[in-house]
């Protein structure tokens, strides 16, 4: 048996082996390879070249400050808009100021009272009573004091305005206070404090330069090889590369709410390898301008973006392609009223570091009472239950109870009033300036004689000299709080930064308060 399968069977021979041919993939059927390509769509495309080489022309425009003092370039912008009169007083330059002139102080002066440090927040507790050089600082005229006491430790003087609208509780910039470049005005309209990037501004056109100064404006043309735009999960560029196994484009679903995702599958599912990136360099702070685009494509084609260049009056023979001009149909990153080859580049800070709050005030609408209330939460880094002189209000409705005997007479007394504590300022509708509520002040009632509630501490319930008011379309109906706490970054060249910011958030229900007038109460009534 053995020796008859040794006849069946076929054995190769090595010398006949060719491994070449296991290798190269040949091609027996070239119409199907067609076939495939006509239906894939390649047959339709109007232009079979790619981009090799690019060439365009950048307008930048540096944007400065209405005083031109801060530098856009390496100032970044929150510190600018945000920024208070008081900022350069931190707590430990009015305790050195302090220090510095305490020995010259008159302490017999009535002045001398009212410039001490009182109720300091922790933990600066130990300087209860010491001079506050803050409050030095704005009495020293009054006190016989000059700046030549204060040595070097003077604060920089500031002809900037704050763009903090108290009515609205808004950072809201004017004209004549905006940032600017050459050709036009950048404002800031109802920024509500935090990051404030390119689109919390408006363009306006405006010729701040005169003709006898020459322009900052300047154009810069660069010479770029633009590449395939690739992105993680992206498919091959090629039509018949094999894909990775990590790719899975269908994971990314279409989201119309969300304009990244609709785009990024339009841009899987119709032109994959029809996207090229090119780099345009621009410095922040600026205002750039993408003036001109010239493309050449490998087979020597160039195609500009603007209509036929002419050098020295004669054409260079460049052909317009309105594919590469701006699209009049959609924007994406235009700032409101800037042409659309506008981009503002703004030197953000980008994750300041944040104190603990200084101040939190909280507005809500009582329709019961028909007021606006002003809850001051926080003052000076503390709650104000464990400020000193805080008087919490006992509501007797929940604290008091009956103890009187039902088959006796009742006797009565007379409450002037119930509701009333600190920390809660009401706003009335004014009676002269339409749509707008101004500050009032309730008073004690149950004091003989009667005694005023104290005045609000917080910065943002104040308005100068004036009575503040806030406008009535700035509360919702949820109401709203504002906080200011202290913000550090980081600028261009590395220095630190420092400034207060008051940011403005809503709330899920409005602080509300029942106040009540006139009352008859028994007087055998306790307080448990």
């Amino acid at each position: 048996m053995s020796q008859w399968s040794s006849y069946v069977r076929l054995e190769p021979s090595e010398l006949e082996i060719a491994r070449e041919e296991g290798f190269a993939c040949a091609v027996h059927d070239p119409l199907w390879f067609l076939c495939r390509q006509w239906q894939f769509g390649e047959f339709q495309g109007e232009n079979a070249s790619s981009p090799v080489l690019l060439q365009y022309t950048i307008e930048s425009s540096p944007i400065e400050t209405a005083d031109g003092k801060d530098d856009l370039r390496v100032v970044p912008a929150e510190a600018i808009l945000e920024s208070e009169v008081d900022d350069w007083w931190t707590m430990g330059r009015r305790i050195r100021l302090g220090m510095i002139v305490s020995n010259q102080l008159d302490k017999a002066s009535s002045e001398y009272e009212k410039i001490l440090f009182k109720n300091p927040p922790p933990p600066y507790e130990n300087f209860q009573g010491k001079p506050d050089g803050l409050l030095v600082w704005k009495k020293r005229v009054s006190l016989g004091l000059s700046d030549g006491q204060f040595g070097d430790q003077i604060p920089p003087l500031s002809e900037s305005q704050p763009a903090w609208e108290s009515s609205e509780l808004v950072y809201q910039q004017a004209s004549s206070n905006a940032f600017r470049t050459d050709r036009e005005l950048l404002v800031v309209d109802r920024h509500l404090g935090g990051r404030l990037d390119w689109y919390s501004v408006r363009s306006e056109d405006h010729q701040v330069t005169p003709n006898n100064v020459q322009s900052k404006t300047f154009e810069t043309i660069k010479t770029v090889i633009p590449t395939v735009l690739e992105y993680p999960g992206s498919p091959n560029n090629r039509w018949w590369q094999f894909e990775h196994a990590d790719v899975d484009i269908s994971s990314t679903i279409p989201d119309d709410a969300h304009t990244s995702t609709a785009l990024l599958t339009e841009l899987i599912f119709s032109h994959a390898d029809d996207w090229f990136l090119f780099p345009v360099q621009a410095s922040t702070g600026h205002v750039v301008h993408l003036k001109r685009v010239w493309v050449v494509d490998s087979f020597g084609r160039s195609y500009v973006s603007d209509e036929q260049v002419l050098i020295n009056g004669q054409p260079t023979g460049k052909v317009r392609w309105p594919g590469l001009s701006f699209p009049k149909d959609w924007k994406l990153f235009q700032v409101e009223d800037m042409d659309r080859q506008g981009l503002v580049l703004w030197n953000v800070a980008d994750l300041p570091l944040q104190s603990l709050p200084i101040e939190r005030v909280q507005f809500g609408i009582d329709e019961k009472s028909n007021l606006l209330w002003a809850l001051e939460r926080i003052i000076d880094h503390r709650d104000v239950e464990c400020r000193e002189g805080s008087k919490p209000d006992i509501s007797p409705s929940d604290t008091r109870s009956e103890t009187q005997d039902a088959t006796k007479p009742r006797d009565y007394v007379y409450t002037p009033a119930r509701g009333i504590t600190s920390y809660w300022h009401p706003y009335m509708l004014s009676e002269t300036r339409s749509r707008r509520l101004e500050s009032a002040r309730l008073a004690d009632l149950n004091q003989v004689p009667v005694v005023p509630m104290p005045e609000p501490e917080a910065v943002v319930l104040k308005a100068g000299a004036g009575v503040h008011s806030i406008s009535f379309s700035a509360i919702p109906s949820s109401g709203m709080e504002v906080e200011r706490r202290w913000q550090l970054c980081r600028d261009g060249n590395g220095e630190p930064v420092l400034w207060i910011q008051k940011q403005r958030q809503v709330l899920r229900s409005p602080p509300a308060r029942t106040l009540r007038f006139d009352l008859m109460e028994n007087s055998d009534v306790g307080i448990g």
